[in-house]
Order: structure tokens, then sequence, then C-alpha cells
């Protein structure tokens, strides 16, 4: 039997994923990668590599060592499955899809590889399958939260509010703690016009996670709906301390600025939102109408027939212009 200085493959592995556990990455790195060296088709070793570099947001490393696993071992439904979430990572959502196809496959009863599957479609935009596979995840586990949450997704691109808000709260009633879901049923709710529910749900989240980016960013927008403009500014400026890859905090604030008469301001804090997301129709709105207010109405009127070529039913932007 291969020896690692005299311990047992199977023994080190099990080492490795004991430090993996205890949050020993490097240690564990290490053993993993020694194991590999004395064993390059120890499957189990390559695909915890992967593991490991997808803990540490190194996803274009985790795919390399993922495939290599599922080369060595192309039905393990674990493995295959996992490699779907790595793929989604670094933009390959076709191949995410063919990867998926195969977990489900390889064990049609494993819950996680069907929602896995169904995010891998949903990144494709194809919404139908993207729904069939989350149901046969819930089929096999109802109380599956993230595949509850991911149908709640799936019903707000659709515009179907109603049903987003009931996945959303069926998610967050099996996981109470998680920020993500709470942060979406509050998004679905203000959508849906239903603030009073969207503030309950905004006091039961910020004592998970005060200073959690987007739960400042959805207060703030809470805040703007109510009038509240003084607080929808400390919201969001606190949305943009925590994580300043915001765009919708930005643009939060340039409404705020604009709301109080700040125009300039206004125009700062929108041309940041567009420099982080350039396909922001909203935020060339929100430029547009500071830059007419400040008298360039060229200019404004280049930004909203830019709103609308992102979005052709911007109807704002086109009374704006006279459309």
């Amino acid at each position: 039997m291969n020896q690692i200085r005299q311990i047992s493959i199977p023994d080190a592995y099990n080492a490795g994923i004991s430090n993996y556990q205890n949050g020993a990455l490097k240690k564990a790195l290490l053993i993993f990668s020694k194991i590999i060296k004395a064993d390059p088709n120890h499957a189990s070793s390559h695909h915890m590599l992967g593991v490991i570099a997808a803990n540490t947001n190194q996803y274009e490393a985790a795919s390399k060592a993922m495939s290599e696993a599922v080369r060595l071992q192309p039905n393990n439904p674990e493995f295959l499955s996992n490699f779907v979430e790595v793929l989604r990572k670094v933009n390959k959502s076709e191949e995410a899809i063919e990867i998926g196809k195969r977990a489900v496959k390889a064990n049609p009863n494993k819950a996680n590889a069907h929602s896995n599957l169904g995010l891998a479609f949903y990144d494709c935009e194809d919404l139908i399958e993207a729904e069939a596979s989350q149901r046969r995840a819930i089929a096999l586990n109802p109380d599956y939260d993230h595949a509850l949450n991911n149908l709640g997704s799936i019903a707000f691109d659709n515009e179907e509010y109603d049903e987003a808000i009931k996945y959303y709260r069926a998610a967050l009633n099996v996981n109470p703690s998680s920020i993500e879901f709470s942060n979406n049923l509050i998004i679905a709710l203000i959508q849906n016009e239903n603030l009073s529910d969207a503030r309950e749900i905004v006091n039961s989240a910020i004592k998970l996670q005060p200073n959690n980016s987007k739960l400042q960013n959805n207060i703030g927008k809470l805040a703007l709906l109510e009038n509240d403009l003084d607080a929808a500014e400390v919201a969001f400026r606190s949305s943009i301390s925590s994580s300043d890859d915001e765009p919708d905090a930005y643009l939060g604030l340039s409404k705020v600025m604009y709301k109080k008469g700040q125009q300039q301001l206004s125009l700062i804090e929108a041309e940041k939102a567009l420099r982080l997301k350039p396909e922001s129709a909203l935020a060339h709105y929100q430029i547009g109408k500071a830059q007419a207010d400040l008298g360039d109405i060229e200019a404004g009127f280049l930004h909203y027939e830019k709103s609308i070529k992102i979005k052709p039913d911007m109807y704002a932007s086109k009374m704006e212009i006279g459309h």
C-alpha cells in the first residue's frame, strides 16, 4: 500500500478531512497535495483540493481540481454536483448544465443535485427548466431551504411577487437565521408594496446581522419609500461603508440627494452606481435627471436614451424625452 512517511493514504486522507472540518485549510491542503503526489489518481483528494479552493474563492483552481476528480470518477454524484457549483462561479453555465445532468443521472434521489442543475439553468435564463429542477428538489426534500429560496427568485423574475413572497417565507421559516432569505423576502415585499410586512422582516433581520450591506441597502429603500430621507441616507451610507461594491446603494443615495435638492451630489452617486453596473438603466435615468436639472439638457437626454436602449420599457425615460 502507498504510504506517506509511514502513514497509509486512507489514514492521511482521513487526517486531511479532519483538518478541513476543523478549519485548518492550509494543513488539509498540504495533506491532500502530498496524497496526490504519492497517488496522482486519488480522485477524492483532487476533489478536496477543489473544495478548499472554492472555500477560499479560488474558483479557477477549484474548477481545475474538480475537473480532474470527475475525470477519474465520472459517475461520482458528489463530485459532479459540487463541480456544477464551481462551473457557475467561473461563468461556464452551459457546461454546468451538462455536468448537472450527469449528477442527476448518477443519483436521481439527491435533492442538491437537482437544485444545482436548476441554478445552472437559471444562469442561462431558462426559467422553465430552472423551476422544474427546483420543484424536483423540493419533491425529494420539502424543507430544502435553498430550493425554496430559488423558487422565490424565479417567481420574482417572472414578476409573480405573491408567489415569490410565499417561497421566500417558506425558506425563511426553515432557516430563520439566513440573512440572504431575509433580504430576498424584504425586496419582494417592497416590490409588492407591502411595506409594513417588509419593516417587520427588517426588524428581525437587523438582530442577525445589523451591518449586512444588503440589509442596510434594503432599509434605505424602505425608508426612501416612507419618505424618511435622513434615515434612508444613513442606511445607504452604512451599506456602502460595509461594502463599496453595492451599486444599488449608490443609486439609492443618489435618489435621496436628488429629493433633498442636491443634484450635484445626486449626479456623483449615480455615476458611482453606473461604474459598478454599466448596464443599469436606472443609473442612466438618474444621471439624466440630475444632469437635466443642472442645465445640461443634451447630456441628460443622452442618458435617457441609453436607459431606454438597455431597458426598452423604461417609461420614465421615455416621458422625459417625449417618446
